[in-house]
Order: C-alpha cells, then structure tokens, then sequence
C-alpha cells in the first residue's frame, strides 16, 4: 500500500483547502496515558467537509508521529523513533497545545525554513485536533500572512 507522506507546511503550499477549527473544550480533560509513554501513532488529515481521510492522488495524507514523555503534561513529539523533536506538546486547558516553526515545501523541491507558524491542539480523549497555520514569510508563491486551518486525527500504529 502506497501511502502520501508530508509534512503539514507541504499541504499549506499546496493550496488545499480546508475548514474551520473545532473549539476546544471548557472543561479540563483527563490526561490520557498514551501521549505520556513511548507511542508511535499515524496522523491522517481530515477533510472537513466529509469527515473522511483527506486523498492526493488518491491516496490519505499522513505522518508518523513519535512521542516520549517530557515531564508532567508534556509529550515530545518527532516524526521518526529517536529523531529530531518537531516540539512538545503541553497539556493546556484539557488540551494538548504544540506551537511551531515549520520549513515550507514547495511543489518544485524547493525547500524554506522558518516559513509557516503552526499552532496545534489535540483533544486528549479523541485524539483529533486541528493546526493552524500561518505564512510568516513569502514562500512558494504565498505570501506573509496567508492562513488556513488543517484538522487531523491520531491513531496509535499496529
């Protein structure tokens, strides 16, 4: 089975489109054990039109994701096992809350680091969240400032 790998900034530049971020919740959430423990998960985007599994090309749109503990309330987060940390997500308000800077890839291979702020939220109990993303610079043909919204859900890997 083929599977389509990018990172979030990669989609951004792409143009897809996608809809608004789901509000979080009032009341603070259990921390679940499985963002606390050495976890390997696949993320798929969503469409949020469908509620499905976002395709290119006909196939879903994921990542793998790692995360190791960090301390109380907080996950490190990587994309390969023992690799580079992307950030941490911090439990905040019953939500999981990761903010970074991510690099842009562009259709042509080009690739621009620093681009795209990306602030992330993860219900604890469902395990789907949303990323918005900012364009802090001019990078494959966007400019500064352009903004969308991406949502995603979790799955702990077989």
């Amino acid at each position: 089975m083929v599977v389509v790998r990018c990172i979030t900034a990669t989609g951004f530049l792409a143009g897809l489109a996608f809809g608004l971020a789901v509000p979080a919740a009032a009341a603070p959430a259990p921390v679940p054990a499985d963002l606390q423990t050495n976890g390997h998960y696949i993320g798929t985007q969503i469409d949020p039109n469908t509620g499905q599994p976002l395709t290119v090309e006909g196939h879903p749109v994921t990542n793998d994701w790692y995360f190791t503990p960090c301390g109380d309330g907080c996950a490190s987060a990587a994309h390969s096992p023992g690799g580079p940390p992307l950030g941490q997500y911090n439990l905040v308000n019953g939500q999981w809350v990761m903010d970074t800077t991510d690099e842009a890839e562009c259709p042509d291979g080009t690739r621009v680091p620093n681009a795209i702020a990306a602030h992330r939220t993860l219900d604890p109990n469902a395990l789907t969240g949303t990323i918005q993303e900012t364009s802090i610079q001019p990078a494959c043909g966007n400019p500064s400032g352009a903004s969308k919204t991406v949502h995603f859900q979790f799955q702990l890997a077989p």
